[in-house]
């Protein structure tokens, strides 16, 4: 599944399908749009904590773990860092489209197994990822055809009425507001149809851009 994706609805998928389902997914969508932030208040939401692992930051073998003699064998001990003792738990593996080959296989597995070494997801684990698009030119390389195969796509979709909502609800100076709320409705490509007006006005040649992001810390 591939389908475009307001935030509010995202949100809604990840406590409707992604849980109840234990649906692996993949939210796609431009730098500082929120994609952690929506994930992390959906979680809270659904009374999960979301535990993030950004990849790039890690070797392929960091989330194996640490290899131990056991009986004459070698048993692989996953750092607690990266797979905390909690029930409940959405694994939220970010910025997948900027790791290497063997990363993303490792990343596979977690995906498609549940489980990495001799480390096996609990239960109530879920896991979604997520990456900019290649045409953001966030550094981002081509996503292996195995993880693709694996997951739902989504993509994140930017909604002006969505976001003053969560501005309203999360102490954003109402000046900011009211000028996002009442800037003319066009789309950083000057379409009427993306309705962002001043939010976002992302070009990834340009080195800072009106983004919910950029609009948050202002």
């Amino acid at each position: 599944m591939n389908t475009m994706i307001t935030p509010q609805q995202f949100r809604n998928y990840i406590k409707t399908v992604s849980i109840p389902l234990k649906m692996p997914t993949v939210v796609w969508g431009q730098p500082g749009i929120g994609k952690t932030e929506i994930i992390q208040q959906a979680a809270k939401e659904a009374g999960f904590a979301c535990h993030s692992i950004y990849l790039p930051q890690f070797d392929p073998w960091d989330l194996v773990g640490l290899p131990v003699p056991v009986d004459g064998k070698t048993v692989y001990y996953p750092p607690k860092q990266l797979y905390p003792d909690a029930d409940n738990v959405i694994l939220f593996l970010d910025e997948i489209a900027q790791c290497s080959t063997q990363m993303q296989s490792m990343a596979s597995r977690i995906v498609y197994e549940r489980k990495l070494g001799d480390y096996e997801l609990p239960e109530n684990w879920v896991v979604i990822l997520a990456g900019n698009r290649q045409e953001d030119k966030a550094g981002t390389t081509r996503v292996s055809s195995h993880i693709n195969n694996r997951v739902s796509h989504l993509n994140l979709e930017i909604s002006q009425d969505d976001w003053i909502k969560w501005a309203l609800q999360n102490d954003i100076d109402m000046r900011a507001i009211k000028f996002v709320e009442m800037s003319p409705s066009v789309g950083a490509d000057n379409s009427e149809e993306h309705n962002t007006g001043v939010l976002n006005r992302f070009n990834p040649d340009e080195k800072i851009n009106a983004t919910p992001r950029t609009w948050e810390k202002a």
